[in-house]
């Protein structure tokens, strides 16, 4: 319940940086913040890496805009636990790769505690050249209320053991709503890269 303080009302833009290979500076970077840290209506605009980036913790945030991020808008891993209500995602054409890019522990997949957000109202709007949500290495996550639409690749992306196996308890997407997604679907008229989720 640690505080790492407030920030209310705020649109960050043109943050962030690459400093080397793996080692990047966010839009908006939270380490380790407890749930009494106010994060509300805030705007993260073309960040020159991750839009937002949660690294453990358990802060929450609502009312939230990440546009034009050129790499991932919401990245999460390191047993983050926050609760998110009202979210945006809006990624700009010819930058960027993921929505959401959401791990627990690369080094450790089922080390806790194990990065089990919940999400409530997101709208995700993709690029022919993006991903929606890569769930990976781990993580869980409740997801409810979700619009996914416009991304080229995969919309949603579940990847290794230890986060398929998570599914449908502690990792869940319900009554959302993926539409207009996929290369595949746009070429031969099927829709399998889309996906109605009501539990």
């Amino acid at each position: 319940t640690s505080s790492c303080g407030s920030l209310e009302y705020v649109r960050i833009e043109y943050a962030g940086d690459e400093l080397s290979k793996d080692n990047e500076l966010n839009g908006l970077t939270l380490g380790a913040c407890g749930s009494a840290t106010t994060l509300s209506y805030i705007q993260v605009h073309r960040g020159k890496d991750d839009g937002i980036e949660f690294f453990g913790g358990t802060a929450g945030m609502d009312h939230i805009l990440i546009t034009g991020a050129q790499d991932d808008s919401l990245d999460w891993d390191l047993g983050w636990r926050g609760q998110v209500t009202n979210l945006i995602v809006h990624q700009f054409a010819g930058t960027g790769d993921n929505g959401f890019e959401s791990d627990n522990n690369g080094d450790m997949h089922d080390a806790l505690p194990r990065s089990v957000p919940t999400i409530t109202n997101a709208t995700l709007i993709g690029t022919p050249d993006t991903r929606g949500m890569v769930l990976r290495e781990g993580t869980g996550g409740v997801m409810n209320n979700f619009i996914v639409s416009g991304v080229g690749k995969s919309s949603l992306d579940i990847r290794d053991a230890a986060s398929v196996a998570l599914w449908p308890d502690s990792l869940s997407i319900e009554n959302s709503f993926y539409f207009a997604n996929g290369a595949f679907a746009a070429e031969t008229g099927e829709d399998d890269n889309n996906a109605e989720f009501n539990k």
